[in-house]
Formats: structure tokens, sequence, C-alpha cells
């Protein structure tokens, strides 16, 4: 499986911003640290467990509380492990990004 990492998203973004602007690479590698931190923020320090960060034409970042639960361990399935409730990130693309992703596969 092919993985991107956040020097791919600075190269990315220098290459569409290079012909518009003089900006470095270190410039374009701080603008994109500060919006993954500002994502990060925003889900840390909600007075909200559940809510909810829309990014217009990309999609929708759902925090959501997972209820406790019991399960079996898997060393000693007579005993019962409880697992305290967390959040959980799910995404949602948006409208356009949505659209790109349902086109047909090529073969």
């Amino acid at each position: 499986m092919l993985k991107f990492v956040k020097k791919d998203v600075v190269r990315r973004t220098i290459s569409k911003v290079e012909d518009q602007a003089d900006i470095n690479h270190k410039t374009v590698q701080t603008v994109v640290t500060a919006v993954f931190d500002s994502l990060k923020e925003l889900m840390l320090d909600s007075p909200e467990v559940e809510f909810r960060i829309e990014l217009r034409n990309f999609g929708v970042f759902e925090i959501k509380r997972t209820s406790p639960k019991l399960h079996a361990s898997k060393m000693s399935p007579q005993r019962v492990i409880r697992i305290a409730p967390h959040r959980r990130v799910l995404f949602r693309p948006g409208g356009d990004l949505r659209g790109v992703l349902r086109q047909p596969l090529k073969e």
C-alpha cells in the first residue's frame, strides 16, 4: 500500500504555488505544519466531546464518543475486560472529493 506523509503534502503544495508566489520550501512547510497543528488543537481542546470540523469542498471530520464496552480477554476468555469510553475520528469526504473518489478505477 502506498503511503503519503506530510513531506509529500509540502512538496505538492510547493509545486502548486511556486508559479503564483515567491515562496520557499521552509515557508510552505511552516504553513502546512501550522494547519495540521491547528486541526489537532481543535480536536484536543474542544469543550464538547462530540463535534465536527467542516472544510468546505474537502470533507468533514466528525469526532464522536464511543460507549464503554465489555470484552472477553484474548489470553483468558473467562475474564472480562472493561474498555473505557474514548473519542474516535471519522472522515467523510465532501462533494467534490467524493465525486472523484467514486469514479471507476482503470484496470
